[in-house]
């Protein structure tokens, strides 16, 4: 029997279930996480908040006691029934799952973001060029200065530290006499081209951050150790030995695949809840308990109450 497609969707757009109800995409995983077929499909794809209940219909269910009462309420779904029968939950008529959603409004926010193609990164973060350079952003200007539209726009958003430079790249230029010639040099860059067009300061060399691709998450990265360089040793020994794995090795991978889902949801909506210039974010307790010892790990504050664990850096 052939598998329903799961549908694609962008954080902001708005969708509506088989019963007619109406929810936001509040957080949308990564294409790649959808695809069955790959190590890295997560059976939770999208977190939806509750926009307006159809009359006379019963409230929908996750599968995993949660349930959609009333609007405003927001929860991560399964994407098939496959997903919440594997994960050991029953299916009934209120279960919602993703494949059974259609777009009902465009999110105004991703096309917005389309327009303006200025992205969002955090102080800290490592981001790579158009040639393979890499950058720390070290100052950042808040998110709502990148929108052209804005009467307080900020034409340069990101102040970057040149890290690694690529032997086979050009030097980059942000105008003629502000070049990164050597690692370690910090300069403001322009977030468009037109924007270094609008001052007469763009050339083919000319860097700007529409560019720029996340590399690693300062939401995600710690100095290095020697503890940390031991486990990344570890890691390397254990990636010759993957092809052939025990059976021991292969419980151990699920178990931490299993986690580094979890994280992966987690961290969205941390740097989600970081890039708006909040210094907390809610989890649901049920489903992120076990990402606490991580989180204390990393030196977050946590703090437990009820159905939720706030998480705050």
């Amino acid at each position: 029997m052939n598998e329903i497609a799961i549908p694609m969707f962008d954080r902001g757009d708005y969708v509506k279930d088989k019963f007619g109800n109406i929810f936001k995409i509040t957080t949308a995983l990564a294409p790649q996480r959808f695809e069955r077929d790959s190590f890295e499909y997560d059976e939770m794809g999208y977190q939806l908040e509750l926009i307006e209940k159809a009359p006379n219909t019963r409230a929908r269910e996750v599968g995993d006691d949660a349930v959609f009462h009333r609007e405003g309420d927001e929860y991560w779904i399964f994407n098939t029934e496959a997903d919440i029968r594997y994960g050991g939950y029953e299916v009934v008529p209120e279960t919602i799952v993703a494949t059974e959603l259609v777009l009902f409004e465009k999110s105004e926010e991703a096309e917005d973001i389309e327009v303006s193609d200025v992205p969002i990164f955090l102080p800290g973060d490592l981001v790579k060029d158009a040639f393979g350079n890499i950058f720390e952003v070290a100052e950042a200007k808040p998110s709502r200065r990148l929108d052209p539209d804005r009467f307080d726009y900020c034409n340069m958003g990101y102040r970057l530290k040149l890290v690694t430079k690529n032997p086979q790249s050009p030097i980059r230029e942000v105008h003629d006499n502000v070049k990164f010639v050597e690692e370690g040099i910090k300069f403001w860059v322009f977030n468009r081209e037109e924007d270094a067009r609008a001052v007469e300061e763009y050339n083919p060399y000319t860097i700007t951050a529409s560019e720029l691709v996340l590399v690693r998450s300062v939401l995600q990265t710690k100095p290095a150790t020697p503890a940390t360089l031991a486990n990344s040793a570890k890691a390397d020994r254990a990636e010759l030995t993957r092809r052939y794995p025990s059976i021991e090795d292969l419980q151990k991978m699920s178990e931490e695949n299993d986690l580094g889902n979890l994280l992966d949801q987690a961290y969205a909506r941390l740097k989600e809840q970081a890039s708006l210039g909040e210094r907390h974010s809610n989890l649901e307790a049920d489903k992120f308990k076990r990402c606490i010892p991580h989180f204390e790990r990393e030196g977050f504050g946590i703090l437990e109450h009820g159905m939720l664990i706030e998480v705050s850096w």
